[in-house]
This record gives structure tokens, sequence and C-alpha cells, in this order.
């Protein structure tokens, strides 16, 4: 998985990280799940080989986020453009919004409009996590 290392961070925040976020592109996040199957930690390479071409990569930690990231690897999105041999196309992209003005379903309607091609989701992640813990709150206060 490609990514701006910065902006995730920024629009992910409650993803964590054992060790530190990749500061060049030549390091790699990596799912903790991933690496515990695998046996790597950071400090130590990651080989990644794609049909296109290969290469190594530092780990520089290890991600919990509690969901599928944690079976993926993260590389700087030129990197990862790179090994797939699609320099500059993209094939998803996460966007963080807050908007009070207006409900997100209708500003996923206006960014397909204004990304042609493009299939826009709702993902409302952190919204069901706050609401599993209420649901907990309430029934530990209902007891």
């Amino acid at each position: 998985m490609g990514t701006w290392f910065d902006g995730v961070q920024k629009q992910s925040p409650w993803w964590q990280v054992e060790g530190s976020w990749p500061a060049s592109s030549d390091d790699a996040l990596v799912g903790a799940r991933l690496a515990r199957k695998l046996g790597l930690a950071p400090g130590r390479a990651v080989h990644v080989r794609t049909t296109q071409g290969e290469r190594s990569f530092q780990i520089a930690g290890l991600l919990e986020t509690g969901n599928v990231e944690e079976e993926q690897v993260f590389l700087a999105l030129s990197a990862a453009q790179a090994l797939a041999g699609k320099r500059g196309k993209t094939s998803l992209v996460q966007v963080s919004a807050l908007s009070q003005k207006e409900p997100l379903s209708r500003l996923a309607q206006r960014l397909e409009q204004a990304i042609s091609g493009s299939e826009v989701r709702v993902v409302g992640q952190i919204a069901k996590a706050e609401a599993r813990v209420l649901g907990k709150v309430k029934l530990l206060m209902f007891l």
C-alpha cells in the first residue's frame, strides 16, 4: 500500500505505531499481524517483490489499527507506484473530512462528480468505534 506518511498520520490519528513513522522513501510501516506471521520487527528489512521489480525497505515501525491495515505493508506512495509499474496512478484515495454544514453522503457525491470515474464511500470507522464504547458504558451504568 502506498501512502503519504505525513498525511496518513493526520487522517488516521487512532493508528498506533510501535517504533517510528517512516522518515524516507526507503522506510516501511508493517502491519502488526503480518509482522508476527513473518517474524519482522522495527530495524529489520522487508523485501517487496512484484512483477515490475523488487526492493528492500527498512522497517521503521509496526502498525496496530484493529483493522485490515495490520495485514499490509505501507510504503511511500512513489515507491509503491514504482514497484507496481503505475507511476502517477492511484487506485484508492482516503479523505478525512469534518463537515458540519452538509452530510458526509452529500460530500461524497460532490467528490464523485469532481473526480471522473471515481467511487466514493463514506467510512464511519471512528463513529462506529465510539458507538461501541458508548454502548458498553451504557451497559455498565445499567448493571
